[in-house]
């Protein structure tokens, strides 16, 4: 009688437990849809650990730079062991033609560097991913990258920072008790007395015309492209003239450099090498340009004392907030299904302890203050301050019609070698701009 009580009693309870899960299931049905469609829409551990590549290509990832990459793309495989960066080395001259190529055959890459001119037609293509959720750019205030936006959106992360101004020898300027000039004024009484004392006040090369605007062009800055930022695009437009603006004038002051004797003697015979060595053999106490003057004439004379100087462009102190220089390559994320791995490599790139490792190896500027960088050359946090602190405007010839910044090289030296005034550099600059202009 007791073994049957107990059996039924359990088939009573199986019925009441079955029952009671079949009417759960039908009592909440939105319930079960609910999770289902959360189940739906978060992808599995299985899914957000298959193994993926990325494919990496821009114009600066060759050469020297590859080790670089090389190195944090294998640091971040570390860290994410699902996903494997490859580097694809590109020759700059072909990068265009090909990274074009590849994406409109569907195979493009899915870290890249965008050109500024194909960066429309590239979101419009679904090219490109937007990367406004970024950390990194909550980083990049004191910055303009505006080349790397398009309608309201971040699409490039901006991989370093550039720019120019005067390396001097800061054993000269020390044995001659000078101060650092910080007007126009004042750099032309400091090359005054650095030429009555026997020195060459300013190292340069004429014969290799483009080292010469690193001088010109940090003229321009706050006198043209400040006072009017599109200025050069109306004049590649032919609205306007380059006669129409102050560029006469930037050119009249580097021939007043000239006509002082402020420059290397023998400027129009001179090649960049031989206008380094003379600076770095200590006969030219100041040289034009940026970061990279400074390493390749460490090269040449490692116990050389190299400073660094903002360029002073006029006696209004705030022209001197305003300089030249700029955001170099940026980063770019594949629109494609590989999208969101590529913004996690970018976000993960831009963290500091990985930034800071990636830009002292590679030896590039970083941009956004915090990462020392000492290591790349003792001037360079100097340099970084100055470019994190100043208004930056890039090349002038960046926005001009092809073939007027030959013009002005080949023009220039003409007028550096013939005595002939500035105004022939601009009307020179003026009828190219016009040929430009009519075989478009």
């Amino acid at each position: 009688m007791k073994k049957s009580l107990i059996l039924i009693m359990a088939m009573v309870l199986t019925l009441m437990t079955a029952c009671s899960s079949n009417n759960s299931e039908k009592a909440s049905p939105s319930t079960g849809s609910s999770e289902a469609t959360a189940s739906n829409s978060s992808p599995s551990k299985e899914e957000t650990e298959k193994p993926i590549t990325l494919t990496m290509m821009t114009w600066q990832g060759s050469g020297a730079n590859q080790k670089a990459w090389d190195a944090m793309n294998e640091k971040f495989h570390k860290e994410f062991p699902n996903i494997t960066v490859i580097n694809e080395p590109m020759d700059s001259n072909q990068y265009s033609q090909i990274y074009k190529a590849r994406l409109a055959s569907g195979e493009g890459p899915d870290i890249f560097s965008v050109y500024t001119n194909d960066l429309e037609s590239f979101v419009k293509a679904g090219y490109v991913a937007p990367l406004n959720d970024l950390e990194i750019t909550k980083k990049l205030d004191n910055i303009s990258f505006d080349q790397m936006k398009y309608d309201g959106n971040v699409y490039g992360i901006p991989a370093s920072i550039d720019g120019s101004g005067i390396i001097y020898n800061k054993d000269i300027f020390a044995k001659l008790k000078l101060e650092i000039p910080k007007t126009w004024s004042e750099l032309l009484a400091v090359s005054e007395a650095l030429k009555n004392a026997g020195y060459t006040p300013f190292g340069i090369s004429v014969k290799e015309a483009w080292l010469t605007q690193f001088f010109f062009f940090q003229l321009t800055k706050a006198s043209i492209q400040d006072k009017d930022p599109t200025a050069y695009k109306k004049i590649a437009a032919g609205e306007i003239k380059f006669a129409d603006t102050k560029l006469n004038e930037a050119f009249e002051k580097f021939l007043l450099f000239k006509d002082k004797g402020y420059f290397s003697k023998d400027a129009l015979g001179l090649n960049y090498d031989q206008s380094k060595a003379e600076f770095a053999q200590g006969k030219a106490a100041m040289y034009p340009g940026a970061i990279f003057f400074a390493n390749e004439i460490r090269e040449i004379n490692p116990q050389f004392e190299i400073g660094f100087m903002e360029f002073p462009t006029s006696d209004n102190p705030e022209d001197m907030k305003i300089g030249w220089g700029g955001v170099d390559m940026g980063l770019y994320a594949t629109g494609g299904k590989n999208r969101e791995a590529a913004k996690k490599y970018i976000d993960w790139l831009f963290k500091q302890e990985n930034y800071s490792e990636f830009v002292n190896e590679i030896k590039w500027l970083p941009v956004y203050e915090g990462i020392d960088v000492s290591n790349i050359d003792p001037i360079a946090n100097d340099i970084l301050g100055s470019l994190l602190n100043r208004k930056l405007y890039g090349a002038d010839a960046d926005s001009w019609n092809a073939g007027v910044q030959d013009t002005m090289f080949k023009s220039m030296q003409e007028a550096y070698a013939k005595n002939l005034p500035a105004s022939y550099i601009v009307e020179a600059m003026d009828k190219a701009n016009k040929r430009a202009i009519e075989l478009k």
